[in-house]
């Protein structure tokens, strides 16, 4: 059955054309709750209605109050010109121009007073070993989120960022030294966001030289920008089954211009599958669906939690979904492969599964070796676990069960600057991923006990050659070979949401034979204890929460530095300990203890803190978002 989907559709989609819509994408400053964002999403239904598609813009209130599950509503912001000049004796240099570049700012900056704000500039990379900067510039590596609120409360007159992080293997910290870094304000009272600017890290270069020298450096800076309550949008399409339920593809239409492979490349694909749907469905090539297809476009994470806050108890059920996040860029440029993301392991990993056969289609395995004994593709790809960061981390967590594997080219040298333009995307790789996702969705939405024994199979595949992998890593033990094989079998039985008459007892002994087969050959693993008093945790809020609504929270209930030091107690950059909080909070169910929750962590992440279990739970029972319960 996917071969069939896939043969129509790689006919159908065209890459060039998904380019054409692609450039008319990065027009727009397409920052979330904006003007620029809100004429992008006009953009994108005008594009659909060409093609005879009636897409809705759907409107929620951006009144930095409303919140939708774990997350909550930013102001609308919008800038209308903001310039940092570097004073010199002779003449003045500009370090920076809205009007040029809108990544020459920090987004959602605040505005300096009506005649500009000059001063001196220091220097301070380490947050927490900033100088005194009352009336001053603070020229800074540090994520300005990091150091805002230290700038609003001494008074200094704003940020100015010249960092650009690593991104190994693909870009040295400090390279492209002639772009600029996208970065952003997130935090609470957005009306008392500073000015803050971004240079390149050459210019930034040059500052900090006159700076160690000992010379005095004053910058002019001038801002003019405004919060107001307002709206923020989705754009949602559906082309409509038999039965009610819902397949979702979805991508995030947002981040400054350009942004062309984060997400032009993912919003203009969806366009383009919209497209090619609607012809495949008016030719009668691909029969009436069964179930509803849906495509939304958001701004990332708001978007999703607005949208599924939207459907509680009220709207059919979403089966599954696909994310499509920075899909479009030529490889040999940006570095990165083509990554098939798992969702988490509390989560059914059978759409993963799917995304794999559809690659191993010979369709794309065009490339042969010099004797043509043996075809690949020509491009590369992998699958990896679950990482997050992107609208798939909100649909597949299990409290809102649409279980969302991600389609993203990883890493990617021009990520987030003012470098990820047009130039960087290739059409065949929009061609490519518009086949697979168009082909995921189409196969999901006729699924019937054929196409169930479908995925079972591939199920069964990718449960072998995963036991395999890790046998040959060194990576297979006895308890982790059992757990993975429990797993497995739930993920199996997940396949009863469509409701079809499917039998699973034959691949339920099969997946416990290719068990039993590798037992003999893991290694043995000492018993684990993992007690603690007995708990038993319960989340009080549909979907993890968003990390600007948890921090936000936190600092209301003046925890944010209890926080920060369970991170780095820890033993890990806050990264690792939030992203192990992440796996944490997938697994609570309600009926798996405390001590159940951190196994199946363990299992999953091969990380194990009890401690900081504990009191990353305690301080989500404190802000609301979970409960403590003793069994």
């Amino acid at each position: 059955m996917d071969k069939k989907f896939l043969k129509l559709f790689s006919r159908e989609i065209s890459g060039e054309r998904t380019f054409r819509y692609l450039n008319l994408i990065v027009q727009h400053h397409r920052i979330q709750a904006s003007p620029g964002f809100r004429d992008a999403a006009i953009t994108c239904q005008e594009i659909l209605a060409q093609n005879g598609l009636q897409a809705d813009i759907i409107s929620y209130p951006a009144d930095g109050k409303s919140r939708f599950l774990a997350s909550q509503a930013l102001l609308e912001w919008k800038a209308s010109k903001a310039r940092l000049e570097l004073i010199q004796e002779k003449e003045t240099e500009i370090l920076a121009d809205y009007e040029h570049s809108e990544l020459s700012v920090i987004q959602r900056l605040g505005s300096t007073p009506p005649q500009g704000a000059e001063g001196p500039i220091v220097r301070g990379d380490k947050k927490d070993e900033l100088p005194p900067i009352k009336g001053k510039w603070l020229l800074t590596r540090a994520a300005p989120e990091t150091v805002r609120s230290k700038v609003i409360k001494e008074k200094g007159l704003g940020i100015i960022y010249d960092g650009m992080p690593a991104l190994p293997p693909v870009r040295e910290e400090g390279g492209l030294p002639h772009n600029r870094q996208y970065t952003s304000f997130w935090g609470l009272n957005e009306n008392e966001n500073p000015p803050g600017f971004v240079l390149t890290p050459a210019q930034g270069k040059k500052i900090r030289a006159k700076l160690e020298k000992g010379e005095k450096v004053s910058a002019r800076g001038f801002a003019k920008t405004s919060f107001y309550s307002g709206n923020f949008e989705n754009l949602s399409l559906l082309f409509p089954g038999e039965k009610e339920e819902e397949i979702l593809l979805i991508a995030h239409l947002c981040h400054p211009r350009p942004s062309a492979g984060d997400n032009a490349s993912g919003s203009a694909v969806l366009l383009e599958i919209a497209t090619a749907l609607k012809k495949l469905l008016g030719s009668g090539e691909i029969p009436p669906l069964k179930y509803s297809i849906r495509l939304l476009w958001v701004p990332e994470m708001t978007g999703t939690y607005a949208y599924l806050a939207s459907r509680v108890n009220n709207s059919p059920r979403i089966l599954a979904a696909l994310n499509l996040d920075m899909v479009g860029q030529k490889q040999e440029v940006g570095g990165g492969s083509l990554i098939v993301e798992n969702p988490p392991l509390a989560s059914a990993s059978w759409g993963a599964d799917l995304l794999q056969s559809i690659l191993k289609n010979p369709y794309f395995h065009k490339a042969q070796n010099p004797y043509q004994t043996a075809s690949f593709p020509g491009f590369t790809w992998r699958t990896l676990p679950f990482s997050g960061g992107s609208d798939h981390y909100i649909l597949s967590d299990p409290t809102v069960d649409i279980p969302c594997p991600m389609l993203i080219q990883w890493p990617d040298r021009h990520y987030h600057t003012d470098a990820d333009q047009p130039g960087t995307i290739d059409p065949l790789m929009l061609h490519n991923v518009g086949c697979i996702a168009a082909t995921y969705a189409s196969f999901l939405a006729a699924l019937d006990p054929a196409g169930l024994e479908f995925l079972a199979k591939q199920m069964f595949a990718s449960f072998a050659a995963e036991i395999s992998s890790r046998l040959s890593g060194g990576q297979l033990t006895d308890k982790k070979l059992d757990w993975l094989l429990e797993k497995k079998l739930e993920h199996l039985q997940d396949l009863n949401r469509f409701k079809e008459t499917f039998d699973t007892t034959k691949y339920i002994e099969s997946l416990r034979q290719i068990a039993l087969s590798f037992a003999p050959l893991a290694e043995k693993e000492k018993s684990r204890n993992f007690s603690r008093e007995k708990l038993l945790p319960k989340r009080l809020v549909p979907g993890p929460p968003d990390q600007r609504f948890f921090q936000r929270e936190l600092e209301k209930a003046n925890l944010k530095e209890k926080f920060e030091k369970i991170c780095k107690d820890f033993g890990g950059k806050n990264q690792s300990a939030k992203g192990y909080a992440t796996h944490l909070l997938y697994w609570v169910d309600g009926k798996r203890t405390f001590e159940e929750v951190v196994e199946n962590t363990y299992w999953e992440t091969g990380i194990e803190s009890l401690d900081f279990a504990f009191d990353y739970f305690r301080l989500l029972e404190e802000i609301d978002l979970l409960e403590l319960n003793r069994p």
